[in-house]
Order: structure tokens, then C-alpha cells, then sequence
């Protein structure tokens, strides 16, 4: 898979976090741009693989190229020169580096509408930015690609309490072989959450949104998807 990169303007960050240290973020514009006040989109990346993935970098890219700024990042654990073994930090310390990360997105930018998410660990820290104490004021939307709504095998240990306390749209996008996310208990969920939140599933999608049919039809899936949450972001997210 090869996103497209024509036009896009990547710019990587040093951005300070706790002490001496600090986290890798890269920024992606494009002549379509707005010159003054952009909609941003922050994306966090998953558990396993840093703001590097093919799959974070495929959005980061495609969306700066219909017009968003648009900003990755690593979180604390998946910066190497700070540790060797790739174990999540804690909760606090996801929720506090996303929330520094959106510091700096504001005061480089001014964004007039931030729209925030990310793919699985990504996405539910995003959510978690909005709803705990002191939870983020300015963000004018959430895009969860394959939230983490359960453990996997275990359907019953659900951990989305916190989202009926967001009370911003919310676009939830997720393959039905996501083995974090049943889809009758996501489409459950998304049910209850009310008009505030939008699903689309990609049939034989797993936690990536890949369908295993092939390079070519994955790359249509990943285009569908970003079509999906440029619309989403434009009609829903005020």
C-alpha cells in the first residue's frame, strides 16, 4: 500500500513533554490548506506500532491532502531513545502527552475547529482527553478508528462509560473482525450513545480495516474510509 503524497508538506515537531524530554510529532499540509484557521486532525496511533504505521501515516497523509492540517504523534513508550521494551505508559501519562499535543497544535496553529482520534489505544485515549478531569473544552468532534470497546474474548469487560459523558459528535469506524469490537456490541453501543454518534463497519475488516482481499482493494477500503471522515468532519462537526 502506497498512500498519495503529491502536494503534502510534512513537518516534524520535537515537542516538549515532562523534564528534558521530549516526543516526536510531524505535522502534514497542503496547498488546499486554508491559510488562517484550519480544521485540524490529531491522530494517535495504536498499541503495538508508533505514528510510523503504515496505517496512521495513510490518514495523516490523505487527509492533508483534501485540505486538513493534520498532526501525528508518539506517544511516550514508542519513543526508542527513551526505552527499550515497547510497554504502554499509564493512562494518565497517554491522556496527559495527548493533551500537551493539542497545547501545541493550538498555539502553532489556532485551528478554528480540532478534531481528535486514532486507531484502538489511539482512539480511546482521545476520548478519555474530553471526558477526565480536566477534560478538553475545544475539541469540536472525535473519529475512533476500531475503538477498543472490549478486551479480546472477553465481550462482557466493557470499557465505554466515560463516552456517554462526550457530548461531541463522534464518528466510529470499524471492521466486523476486529477482535476488540464486536460488531453487535458496537452497534449496540453506538445506539445508545444517540445521534451523536455515526458507525460505519467495513465487512471483514479486522483492527486495521484490512479485509485480506488484497493491496488493491485495501487501498480502496483506507480511501472509502478517509472519504467517509472528510465528509463526516465537514457536515457533522461544528
Amino acid at each position: 500500500m502506497k498512500a498519495p503524497v503529491a502536494s503534502v508538506k510534512l513537518e516534524t515537531k520535537r515537542i516538549p513533554w515532562t523534564g528534558n524530554h521530549q516526543i516526536s510529532g510531524v505535522y502534514a499540509t497542503s496547498p488546499t490548506i486554508r491559510a488562517t484557521s484550519p480544521t485540524a486532525l490529531v491522530i494517535a496511533h495504536g498499541v503495538g506500532k508508533s505514528m510510523s504505521s503504515r496505517f496512521i501515516t495513510f490518514f495523516h497523509v490523505e487527509m492533508a491532502r483534501r485540505g486538513f492540517l493534520t498532526v501525528k504523534f508518539n506517544f511516550p513508550y514508542m519513543e526508542p531513545r527513551w526505552r527499550l521494551t515497547r510497554t504502554p505508559d499509564s493512562k494518565e501519562v497517554l491522556v496527559g502527552c495527548y493533551r500537551r499535543v493539542l497545547d501545541e497544535v493550538r498555539s502553532q496553529y489556532s485551528p478554528e475547529k480540532l478534531v481528535i482520534g486514532g486507531l484502538s489505544m489511539g482512539a480511546a485515549v482521545a476520548s478519555h482527553t474530553v471526558v477526565d478531569k480536566p477534560g478538553r473544552k475545544d475539541v469540536a468532534g472525535l473519529f475512533f478508528f476500531s475503538y477498543p470497546i472490549h478486551r479480546p474474548g472477553k465481550p462482557q469487560e466493557l470499557g465505554v462509560k466515560h463516552l456517554f459523558h462526550v457530548s461531541r459528535p463522534m464518528m466510529f469506524i470499524s471492521g466486523t473482525r476486529d477482535p476488540n469490537a464486536r460488531p453487535e456490541q458496537l452497534k449496540d453501543l453506538t445506539s445508545k450513545l444517540g445521534p451523536m454518534a455515526k458507525l460505519h463497519m467495513v465487512d471483514g475488516g479486522d483492527r486495521s480495516l484490512n479485509t485480506r482481499n488484497g493491496r488493491a482493494i485495501y487501498f480502496k477500503t483506507l480511501d472509502r474510509a478517509a472519504t467517509l471522515l472528510e465528509d463526516w468532519v465537514k457536515t457533522q462537526v461544528n
